[in-house]
């Protein structure tokens, strides 16, 4: 990751033994606002490019990353413990992404 990555814009929020959650520092201006993914902090083009689909797929596998939610806060107070705000969602997204020890509680917009 060091390599493709600008670091300085990547902070650790939590980890477990199968997942990690990244707080990721992008562009302020971006029309993307918070659903920008990586698209600022490549440091590396060619290099990302090039191993891309190895650690990206389309759907969620072993050993890969894949994207679980997206938000412009995160809390995390424990591993599996989490709270993510998403302030825009699309149809198909929640307002919240709320994980308590494995067990995803999820509030719909009313």
């Amino acid at each position: 990751m060091a390599k493709a990555f600008d670091m300085s814009m990547m902070h650790y929020t939590y980890g477990d033994n199968d997942s990690v959650t990244l707080a990721i520092c992008g562009n302020p201006d971006a029309e993307e606002r918070y659903r920008q993914k990586f698209k600022y902090i490549i440091k590396d083009q060619k290099f990302f490019d090039g191993n891309y689909p190895l650690f990206f797929g389309q759907y969620k596998q072993l050993l890969g990353v894949s994207y679980e939610a997206e938000g412009t806060a995160c809390i995390a107070q424990a591993p599996n413990i989490h709270y993510i705000y998403n302030p825009l969602p699309n149809q198909n997204e929640n307002d919240y992404n709320y994980c308590l020890k494995g067990i995803a509680i999820i509030v719909w917009k009313t």
